[in-house]
């Protein structure tokens, strides 16, 4: 596991001090020596952004926990409900999304676990029974990086295994898995990678797990009875040796899951950045040279900037003629022209939405909350 990724502080809230306690026992456990440890109060002092990614909050979440995805206007969804069990990544992608969105930045870490499980629980008794809910982790953190060490998933996944006609999914970009491959078989439990080239990797994502240790851990999943799916995304290509890595990432791909006997997702989609997210990675990382990204890009009809749409079809007609079985494509944030373009037909038309879009869309209170 990465150490780099551990606070250098955590402030803990009174009233979660029992979980916060364990937290910090599994932190001394594994680096042998613990962080600063502070008293939660509302004088927290100003830091930057890099600092507050080793400055935990231990927490508790006031009300809801599930809820709706928003999704994004004018672009396909794929009614999805998300589960935040916190608020802040301890990795730093430089083109991650929360730099531009999340108002303070420490990592906030919600330890009453148990009522968002209550809540799950009487959730699924109250649906319908033609209702299947797809519940994700990981939309304002990254699921599984920090769980060996908060324990914030063995509660959820021991109620979906007593809920089999819903899912789960784990969203993440770190190998910590072992400590939950005991959990299994369970497969309306999904662990979801974002994968990537491994030299996007190394550019992009400082402080993630490998590609080659994502890929391996996604293997112990599945010989531990639980699904996987795959995020390549953000496609990031600007030049022909780019486009080549693509293409040789993605064969590597089809030889190591080549065996695998069931359908596995495998979403698309290319790099989107809002002009106050543009703002903030010029600022954040001009060392790394990345102002070269934004040089293809145009303003689209969510307001972010993305790459053009002949070359946003084109990537994902590149990514299509290589892929194979078992993968299963989809688009992820595009339009149904792009879906039209891309695949022939508009999403609920295809295979895909077994996985996908066959979730029916709740009637319930959920809609409001």
């Amino acid at each position: 596991m990465n150490p780099n990724i551990l606070p250098h502080v955590v402030y803990v809230d009174p009233g979660q001090r029992e979980w916060a306690d364990s937290v910090l026992a599994r932190i001394e456990s594994s680096v042998g020596q613990l962080p600063e440890v502070k008293v939660l109060d509302d004088a927290l002092p100003t830091v930057s952004m890099s600092e507050g990614k080793r400055a935990w909050i231990l927490t508790e979440k006031k009300g809801h926990w599930i809820k709706k995805c928003p999704g994004t206007t004018n672009f396909v969804c794929c009614t999805y409900f998300i589960l935040n069990l916190g608020e802040g990544c301890a990795f730093d992608c430089s083109y991650c999304y929360l730099q531009g969105y999340l108002n303070q930045p420490r990592i906030k870490l919600y330890g009453n676990i148990s009522s968002c499980v209550q809540e799950l629980d009487e959730t699924f008794s109250n649906a319908s029974d033609k209702l299947a809910y797809r519940v994700g982790t990981g939309e304002y953190m990254d699921s599984l990086a920090l769980d060996p060490w908060l324990d914030q998933h063995r509660g959820l996944m021991s109620l979906f295994k007593q809920r089999p006609e819903h899912a789960l999914e784990i969203k993440t970009k770190s190998h910590h898995v072992d400590h939950l491959l005991n959990l299994g078989p369970a497969s309306n439990i999904i662990f979801s990678w974002s994968i990537a080239p491994p030299r996007q990797q190394q550019k992009y994502e400082k402080d993630t797990s490998t590609i080659e240790e994502r890929l391996t851990a996604a293997r112990r999943v599945l010989d531990h009875g639980f699904r996987v799916s795959f995020n390549l995304d953000p496609i990031i290509v600007d030049t022909e040796a780019e486009l080549e890595g693509l293409r040789s990432f993605i064969t590597e791909l089809n030889r190591m899951f080549a065996d695998v006997d069931q359908e596995i997702p495998f979403s698309m989609g290319t790099v989107r950045i809002s002009q106050s997210l543009k703002d903030t990675m010029l600022d954040r990382w001009a060392s790394e040279d990345i102002a070269y990204l934004f040089d293809e890009m145009m303003p689209q009809a969510d307001g972010k900037m993305r790459y053009g749409f002949s070359r946003r079809a084109k990537l994902y007609a590149t990514v299509l003629a290589t892929v194979q079985k078992p993968f299963q494509p989809t688009l992820c944030m595009e339009s149904k022209a792009m879906w039209e373009k891309v695949f022939g037909a508009h999403p609920k038309q295809l295979s895909a939405q077994n996985f996908f879009f066959s979730m029916k869309k709740t009637e319930s209170s959920l809609s409001s909350k």
